[in-house]
Parts: structure tokens; C-alpha cells; sequence
């Protein structure tokens, strides 16, 4: 909301961010009666508007944008990531070819700390994340313990994924911290901060910082029926 982009973008060591909406063109087709159509003429198209990603800003100015997916690695990275569906493939001892399987999220939680190390400031990610699996995209995939343990590798790793492209992006070719890596080194590390003036320097150190990232990521249990439903 406002007051937040007000907050952030006064706050030593953080970015804002804003969301995108973008404007839709419904298809001719799909229009509705309600979406009017002149006298004798064609439908009029209708417009509708969506979320769709973040703008990112550095200061008050808008340097870049993130997608879907970035804006995802965002939410897990400041612990905002909601109760929703995960879906990315695994293994399955039931099949030759990986399977697409949906998880979904029943606890979701992160937590930034910083630590110096060799004299530089160091950020530590910890997300963990619990859920259910929700669906295989094959009847025939197997749910033994083996299979449980590559769909919890498979959720750390599209986690994972996420997290380090927002990082990269944010980094490396933005180069703006919206997480707020700088406020923790600055309230955590103060005087390591003042020491080396990091107020002024630190839109310079945050794209060399280094972000130690530890998921932990376990499906608790499975509401999948394991044997087919048959019809007599």
C-alpha cells in the first residue's frame, strides 16, 4: 500500500517495490453483453486490469521490473510467500519419466539474519515451508517413502530456483535491495555498519553481497488416493 512505499522509501538499507497491473484486452469473444456493442455494429472489446508482477525502485525512481516467477522468489525471500499451489517435476519409482506433482503449501515462513565474515557482512536465508501433495500428473506414480523424499527435493529446489533468480536480477542488473538485506546488517551489525559507513556505501556492497540461502522444504502428508477407483 501507500504508507509502505512511503516507509521503504525513507528506510536506511531498503528499496521499494510497487505491483504491476496490467491492462487486458478481453478477446471479442469473450465479451459480454454488458460490454456494449453501438447500434447495429460489432461487440466492443471490454479491458480489464491484473497483478502481474512488481516495479522496482531505486530511490524514488523506477529502475526495472520483475515477472511472475521474480515476484514469487520475492514473497518467499521476505517471508510474505502465501498459502497456495507449488506444481514442478520429480522422479517417480512408478515411471520412467519425471512426473509433474502439486504441492500444496500449509506453512510457509523465512527468517534473514546476518552474520561478518572475513570482514565483509554475510545475509543468512532461512525459508521453511510445509505441504500436502495435491495431485501427480500420472495415475501410475508410486508414493513410497523413496518418492516422498524426491517430491521434498524437488519443492526445495523450485524454492530455490525462485529465490535465485529474484537475487540475481536484484543484484546483479538492478542492483536495488527491496529485501532489505541493508536494514538488518544495520540493525544487527551496527557497529560493523557505522565502522564502515555503510549508510553511504552500501547501494555499492549490496550487489557483492553474499546471501547464504538454507530451504527447508517436507510434504507432511498426502491427501492422492493411491489405488484407482474402478466401476463394476
Amino acid at each position: 500500500n501507500v504508507k509502505n512505499f512511503m516507509v521503504d522509501l525513507t528506510t536506511t538499507g531498503k528499496e521499494a517495490v510497487l505491483p504491476l497491473l496490467e491492462i487486458r484486452t478481453i478477446p471479442p469473444g469473450e465479451t459480454t453483453p454488458s460490454g456494449g456493442s453501438q447500434a447495429g455494429g460489432p461487440p466492443q472489446p471490454k479491458k480489464n486490469a491484473r497483478l502481474k508482477g512488481l516495479a522496482v525502485f531505486k530511490g524514488d525512481k523506477m529502475v526495472g521490473e520483475l515477472e511472475d516467477s521474480e515476484t514469487k522468489g520475492f514473497l518467499w525471500i521476505v517471508g510474505k510467500a502465501q498459502k497456495g499451489t507449488l506444481a514442478f517435476p520429480v522422479d517417480n519409482s512408478g515411471v520412467k519419466e519425471p512426473v509433474q506433482v502439486t504441492v500444496e503449501m500449509t506453512r510457509v515462513a523465512s527468517k534473514i539474519d546476518t552474520d561478518i565474515v572475513q570482514g565483509k557482512p554475510v545475509i543468512i536465508l532461512k525459508i521453511e515451508t510445509e505441504g500436502n501433495i495435491g495431485e501427480f500428473s500420472r495415475t501410475d506414480a508410486k508414493i513410497t517413502p523413496e518418492d516422498i523424499e524426491l517430491v521434498n527435493q524437488g519443492y526445495r529446489k523450485a524454492i530455490e530456483e525462485q529465490v535465485m533468480l529474484t537475487l540475481h536480477k536484484c543484484q546483479k542488473e538492478l542492483q536495488a535491495d527491496i529485501f532489505g538485506f541493508g536494514t538488518y546488517v544495520h540493525r544487527q551489525q551496527l557497529r560493523y555498519w557505522k565502522e564502515h559507513n555503510l549508510e553511504q556505501k552500501w547501494p555499492e556492497l549490496f550487489p557483492e553481497i553474499r546471501v547464504q540461502v538454507e530451504i527447508e522444504a517436507n510434504v507432511r502428508r498426502t491427501g492422492l488416493i493411491q489405488d484407482s477407483i474402478k466401476i463394476e
